[in-house]
């Protein structure tokens, strides 16, 4: 099986990751952020979306149809 290059994998982990700490942030009342790290999450999103839209447009297309639809692999 073919994979996606490793600029779209890491954009896919980065969006998973900034997504479940958002979801701490919105839900949890006990989680706590400090400046630095926020900081930091922003930094590394910045990157991950830097080096996505250098991907091949033709892989940044493949991977949108990935998440938009349910692919099958009976």
């Amino acid at each position: 099986m073919r994979r996606f290059p490793h600029a779209v994998q890491d954009f896919a982990d980065q969006f998973v990751k900034m997504q479940r700490l958002r979801h701490l942030a919105d839900y949890d009342p006990f989680e706590h952020f400090v400046r630095y790290e926020v900081v930091q999450f922003i930094g590394e999103t910045k990157t991950a979306i830097g080096a996505f839209e250098k991907a091949d447009r033709s892989d940044r297309r493949a991977f949108g149809i990935f998440v938009l639809f349910d692919l099958r692999r009976d």
